[in-house]
């Protein structure tokens, strides 16, 4: 019962991953500290360290898998949003996109705020237009793009939308004024 207990758990995991490239052993050290106090403060953060470790070591499955609990044990934490997505993420990289939509509409179920509902959204119309779904993912790019009007995501949308490769030159802003 001590109260550096958690730390040290976390530490260790830390220590197995980073300093001797122990990933599962860290993996697993993150899930046993999730199952033997899932109550602490830093549980979801510890869920979702062991997705990264899992991710890093190239085993998306296992880290989407992990990543997807975030949502439903941890429902309404900032790491319940980064987990779905980040479980999106790794289901696209590996062309499993009916589960990588699947994530990412949980994650854009659960968005905290507009620039994570637009990133959500963008993944989601990038899925359906793997899936065949081109009408399907214009309709979440536009969505994306009405979200959050100045953020990354939503300007990416809209490049998109108008079948723009990512940072195309679109002409010479004039910056000049009438100071009157």
């Amino acid at each position: 019962e001590d109260p550096l207990r958690a730390a040290a758990w976390l530490k260790l995991a830390r220590i197995r991953w980073t300093e001797l490239d122990l990933h599962a052993e860290a993996v697993q050290t993150y899930l046993d500290f999730v199952a033997y106090m899932p109550t602490d403060p830093q549980a979801a953060q510890g869920l979702f360290d062991a997705g990264r470790v899992a991710e890093r070591s190239g085993n998306l499955a296992w880290a989407a898998e992990i990543w997807l609990r975030l949502p439903v044990e941890y429902a309404g934490t900032s790491q319940a949003y980064d987990g779905a997505f980040q479980a999106g993420i790794a289901r696209y990289r590996l062309q499993a996109y009916d589960a990588a939509l699947s994530a990412f509409q949980t994650a854009e179920g659960i968005a905290l705020d507009t620039g994570s509902r637009a990133a959500a959204l963008l993944w989601v119309g990038k899925a359906r237009q793997e899936l065949g779904d081109s009408a399907g993912a214009a309709e979440s790019w536009q969505a994306a793009a009405s979200a959050d009007p100045t953020g990354y995501y939503s300007l990416r949308a809209s490049d998109l939308l108008a079948d723009r490769v990512p940072f195309q030159s679109q002409g010479v802003f004039d910056f000049t004024t009438d100071p009157e």
